[in-house]
């Protein structure tokens, strides 16, 4: 009887042994450093929110100097695969941000362009693990894309309208996007309303999500009222203030489900410099 292993058997060697071997690859140095760079970035730049919620403005200023010339630096030369990855994210002279809107818009564009500059940094690892790892990624997406076809087209079905904006990045149909990065913003200092239209449904509840990335625009004080063919069919007064910078959202629950078509979010005060809200979610 021969002892010699099978093909069947040095292929599952191989792609075991081999495969496990090669999914740890040695990080290089070069790798290590860009990290902790982006790292310190990041580190530098949730330092300046908290110095900023806090009220010190010069120090949060110099942190998101800090955080920009670390980030800057990691990038390397202009036309480097993180420089692409990273546009359009162009840093201002520091004369340009003495103003808190200015400031605020920095904050975000820089924390946008770090979470694209990651995964480009990211080495890739070449195994067959990875690649049953990601093929079971896709048979996940493909189900939840199943399961979510009724809500995908409701989504699309929703028109959202504001009473004004604060320009073309903050519109209102942020706070359907199911993107909390995003948000709506009124004009700074101006009150007003946001209304959301979709086909009609059995509507239990509002969740109410507050502005993230900018820490001084938030709505305090609103009305949400909830209509059926353009009639107002329930109303409700809300007060935000308790979720201002935080994550969790206010819900607004009905005393019983109700058949609706739209609801509108009338803003009444605000915190900081204007009015604005995250996500705004139906159930």
């Amino acid at each position: 009887m021969s002892l010699r292993p099978s093909l069947f058997s040095r292929l599952v060697e191989h792609c075991t042994l081999r495969a496990t071997r090669a999914a740890r690859p040695a990080t290089s140095e070069a790798t290590r450093a860009l990290r902790s760079q982006l790292d310190r970035a990041e580190a530098s730049l949730e330092h300046a929110r908290e110095q900023w919620r806090e009220g010190d403005g010069d120090a949060a200023l110099e942190a998101l100097r800090e955080a920009e010339r670390t980030f800057d630096e990691a990038l390397g030369p202009s036309g480097s695969a993180l420089q692409r990855a990273a546009s359009p994210y162009a840093p201002l002279p520091d004369d340009a941000r003495r103003s808190i809107a200015t400031f605020n818009a920095r904050w975000s564009d820089l924390a946008a362009a770090l979470d694209r500059v990651r995964p480009a940094a990211a080495p890739a690892a070449r195994n067959l693990t990875l690649l049953l790892w990601r093929w079971a990624v896709a048979i996940a997406l493909v189900v939840f894309f199943v399961d979510g076809t009724r809500s995908i087209l409701e989504r699309r079905a929703t028109k959202t309208t504001a009473s004004a904006s604060w320009g073309v990045t903050y519109p209102p149909e942020n706070i359907r996007d199911h993107n909390f990065d995003t948000s709506w913003l009124l004009p700074d200092g101006a009150t007003g309303w946001i209304h959301a239209a979709f086909s009609a449904r059995s509507v239990r509840a509002v969740k109410i999500y507050s502005v993230r990335r900018l820490p001084s625009y938030g709505a305090k004080l609103a009305t949400v009222d909830f209509e059926l063919g353009g009639r107002v069919v329930h109303s409700a007064p809300i007060d935000l203030s308790s979720t201002l910078g935080q994550s969790a959202p206010h819900v607004l629950a009905l005393p019983a489900p109700l058949r609706v078509d739209a609801v509108r979010l009338t803003i009444r005060s605000f915190h900081g410099l204007g009015g604005g809200v995250g996500e705004l979610e139906i159930e």
